[in-house]
């Protein structure tokens, strides 16, 4: 997979943590949160506790921005629970 990121001069990336959620574009934040959700169940299943945990962190981080940047998303009714 070929990925360019649109990164600005004032951009700094984590070193082993990529670069913060709020520095990137809203294109590279969904086509991150895409990857990393593509990718769970083989971290889930084969990764090292290590991998796993950085995997649990970066998901948070990129949901939380996502979800500060588009508070009114459209929810789908059929994926709402019923109240007991």
């Amino acid at each position: 997979m070929d990925v360019t990121y649109h990164e600005t001069p004032d951009d700094v990336a984590r070193p082993g943590l990529g670069v913060e959620p709020g520095a990137l574009s809203t294109d590279d934040l969904l086509r991150e949160l895409r990857v990393l959700h593509d990718r769970r169940h083989l971290t889930f299943r084969h990764g090292s506790d290590d991998a796993l945990a950085h995997h649990d962190r970066r998901t948070a981080e990129l949901e939380r921005e996502y979800l500060r940047r588009f508070p009114d998303r459209e929810v789908d009714p059929h994926r709402l629970r019923q109240d007991d």
